[in-house]
């Protein structure tokens, strides 16, 4: 009889940790699951973001006059730059006009100082770090010409 008792106190023990254990494995499952639904809803989410976003820069562009240079400086994109526009102008306005050309483009700037002065600008819209490859030859060129006589090239960005 003792050992028949024995017997069933740990069929018992056996029959409770095993439901313990079921009982974990739902709760771990349960867990699983929830944090999957949770990422997906995440990425659901940073999409509409996404979409949002795109579709503000979208209305926002679809204000502006695509056929205007923006800008104070929009010579510095429509025609190949003379000595003569440099006469009289501050290493801050060239830096400026040189700028500018990177800032029609996109370009997103690093230093705070140009970046709180490009986002005061209404036609500014920042969206890429490297913007080479679109300059047209006359922004090149000018934008060299710029740096060859040394204005607007003081310090980094």
């Amino acid at each position: 009889m003792k050992n028949y008792l024995i017997f069933f106190l740990f069929s018992i023990i056996f029959i409770s940790c095993s439901k313990s254990n079921t009982s974990k494995d739902n709760t771990s499952n349960d867990v699983e699951k929830f944090e999957e639904k949770l990422k997906e809803k995440e990425k659901l989410l940073e999409q509409e973001k996404i979409k949002y976003r795109t579709n503000l820069i979208n209305k926002n562009d679809s204000l502006l006059d695509t056929t205007k240079v923006y800008g104070i400086y929009p010579e510095g994109s429509t025609r190949y730059l003379k000595h003569q526009d440099f006469k009289n102008k501050s290493d801050r306005e060239l830096k400026i006009m040189r700028y500018e050309i990177f800032a029609r483009h996109g370009y997103i700037f690093q230093s705070l100082e140009w970046k709180k002065y490009f986002n005061d600008q209404p036609w500014y819209k920042p969206r890429y770090y490297d913007i080479t490859k679109m300059l047209t030859d006359i922004e090149e060129a000018n934008v060299k010409l710029i740096m060859s006589l040394g204005y607007g090239s003081q310090g980094s960005e």
